[in-house]
């Protein structure tokens, strides 16, 4: 008998039970939830700063422009194509996201910017001479975002 009860208890220390199997299969499950939780809104963070640092590159593009020819840009091309340098200048915008002037001129300009896989947040850019600039992030619902129609986005 007692030699029955040796040979069992070395046979169940050879491995895991089912229960702890289990167990440590659930809290790998429980973290795996939280780590993708995490990475979700981070990658929404990174296309945000995305369209406010191609926001801010702009407003100096738009000073350097205002410098060689006394007016600021009032459309932009695709960094690397041919564009008209008094009133459209060359700019390199991060990939998906799309730049609209919907103001330029003389004393001001307005741009907006959207992310094509952020449907739910812009950016703007609004100068003037009065009020200096400044880049402004608002939420928009998906229905409200304007789709990319009339935005320039960089070719690959």
């Amino acid at each position: 008998m007692q030699h029955t009860l040796r040979r069992t208890a070395r046979r169940a220390r050879r491995g895991f039970t089912m229960i702890e199997l289990i167990a440590v299969v659930a809290v790998i499950a429980i973290l795996v939830g939280v780590a993708q939780m995490n990475f979700g809104e981070t990658k929404l963070d990174a296309y945000e700063r995305a369209m406010e640092s191609d926001a801010k590159n702009f407003m100096t593009a738009q000073e350097q422009h205002y410098n060689r020819h006394d007016r600021y840009m009032t459309g932009v091309q695709p960094s690397g194509t041919l564009a008209s340098p008094f009133s459209t200048g060359n700019f390199r915008l991060t990939d998906d996201v799309g730049i609209r002037i919907t103001d330029g001129g003389q004393n001001a300009y307005t741009a907006d910017f959207v992310h094509r896989k952020f449907k739910t947040r812009t950016c703007k850019v609004t100068y003037s001479t009065t009020a200096g600039s400044r880049v402004t992030c608002v939420n928009v619902t998906e229905a409200a975002w304007p789709g990319g129609t009339g935005y320039t986005y960089q070719d690959s």
